[in-house]
């Protein structure tokens, strides 16, 4: 073998080497690389996620504190709405038993309307309720006190008790529900039943003159 075709072949292997050098190079530097920039990720995401818990969590504490103000305005709204309505409540039941009280105190009437759920004045025409229905059943009276009232029937005035509450009137064994509208007393009528299973429909009614009547009545107990 000549020298000339000796150099040429260690200069082929050393460009060789060089080549190979240079490649094994670059590839341990992209992977260097490659590592960092991977790492460098991984620390910004967890960066982030962490981030994004702390605000989380920070929302949540908000919204618990908004929870915690809600409920304590609720709570106060309605405390001061009870507070509010049983002033009222309780005005609004002595204002309807004090309108009642003015409207019955020169007087009323008590007295039947239907018979078994006829007219009276026709039933006693058509024999179908007793005659004296009408007179006998009827009263006039007025408020003596805040407990008693004076009746009259069949010329004979006595006393009776009464109560009043924020719906009813009861004068001696008769109950009628009311309601108020423009400070008027609207007195419904009421049916009892009694022992022959017959029915009466009785009605209260002011009678501004009654407590002349009662106060002349023949008898006085």
């Amino acid at each position: 073998m000549s020298k000339k075709h000796f150099d040429q072949n260690s200069t082929k292997r050393y460009k060789y080497l060089v080549i190979i050098s240079i490649i094994i190079g670059l590839v341990i530097i992209i992977t260097i690389s490659s590592f960092f920039i991977s790492r460098g990720h991984n620390s910004n995401l967890s960066s982030i996620n962490t981030s994004k818990t702390k605000k989380v969590k920070g929302s949540k504490r908000v919204s618990s504190n908004s929870d915690t103000s809600s409920s304590y305005s609720s709570n106060a709204t309605k405390n001061d709405q009870a507070s509010a309505s049983s002033p009222s409540e309780t005005t609004s039941s002595v204002d309807n038993i004090d309108i009642v009280k003015k409207f019955l105190a020169d007087g009323f009437s008590i007295g039947p309307i239907l018979y078994n759920g006829e007219p009276v004045g026709q039933a006693m025409n058509e024999n179908k309720a007793p005659q004296n229905t009408a007179h006998d059943n009827s009263k006039l009276g007025y408020i003596l006190n805040d407990s008693e009232v004076r009746v009259m029937s069949m010329q004979s005035a006595y006393s009776q008790y009464y109560s009043i509450t924020n719906t009813t009137i009861t004068i001696g064994d008769i109950t009628f529900n009311y309601s108020i509208n423009n400070n008027f007393p609207i007195f419904s009528t009421t049916t009892e039943t009694y022992s022959d299973n017959s029915t009466l429909t009785w009605q209260l009614s002011a009678a501004s003159n009654a407590k002349e009547y009662v106060d002349a009545a023949q008898t006085q107990n």
